[in-house]
Order: C-alpha cells, then structure tokens, then sequence
C-alpha cells in the first residue's frame, strides 16, 4: 500500500475506536470539471 493509504485506514480506525461514524468511499470515475490532484 501507499503511505496516502494508510493514513487513511489509520485514520479511519482511530475514528471509528472513537464510536465516530465514517464512510469510507471509492471514486471509480468523473467527467466534467473534475478535481485535480494536490498542487505542492
């Protein structure tokens, strides 16, 4: 896994040992004016 994978699992456990609620989603396609990545 890439490291931006695992702090979002990270993340996401640590919430989810908090009794918080996530949604955990996967994008698997866009059109139009779609986000782009990070700019540094």
């Amino acid at each position: 896994m890439q490291h931006m994978e695992l702090d979002v699992i990270q993340r996401s456990i640590g919430w989810i040992e908090q009794q918080q609620p996530i949604w955990l989603c996967t994008v698997l396609n866009t059109y139009g004016s779609s986000p782009r990545g990070r700019v540094p």
